[in-house]
């Protein structure tokens, strides 16, 4: 049996501020963990939200880092 090491990357928001949504978004990778970590830090220096926790990023900053997450393979 061979047994293969999964990375899994997950994080939530909405749950402490009450908020009418909650959500939740994970990423499982068996490999490519550095080329992950970069992109996510792209995304969120790019929307403006890395100098900001979730709570404290204003919400065209929410909505822009969470726009390139989903359309992410949609780049020309």
């Amino acid at each position: 049996m061979v047994i293969k090491k999964l990375y899994c990357y997950v994080d939530e928001t909405g749950q402490d501020t009450k908020g009418d949504i909650f959500i939740v978004s994970v990423i499982i990778s068996a490999q490519a963990q550095e080329e992950i970590a970069e992109f996510i830090k792209e995304i969120e220096k790019s929307s403006g939200k890395s100098q900001f926790k979730w709570g404290r990023a204003v919400l065209k900053q929410r909505l822009e880092f969470i726009n390139k997450i989903f359309n992410q393979g949609k780049r020309s």
